[in-house]
């Protein structure tokens, strides 16, 4: 079984995975509901734990850091 990260939606670690008769699972949240399709495990766990632009993230948050700081003449803010 995989390992669940966050839930994408409200953020709690509290997920499960859910499994039927006839070897579908899906992933739920227990807090917010949100759920995933029936399907495979590794299907759903994967599904679960994309995504879609982590990396894009990180990258557009560094611009606007910088673009923030070009615009203070200089002076960047501390988090």
């Amino acid at each position: 079984m995989g390992e669940l990260r966050e839930c994408p939606f409200c953020g709690s670690q509290r997920a499960m995975i859910g499994r039927t008769a006839v070897h579908k699972f899906r992933v739920t949240c227990i807090d917010c509901g949100v759920t995933t399709a029936w399907s495979s495990e590794q299907y759903v766990v994967a599904c679960w734990n994309q995504r879609a632009a982590d990396a894009e993230i990180e990258a557009l948050e560094e611009k606007l850091e910088k673009a923030l700081t070009k615009a203070r003449g200089g002076v960047a803010c501390s988090r």
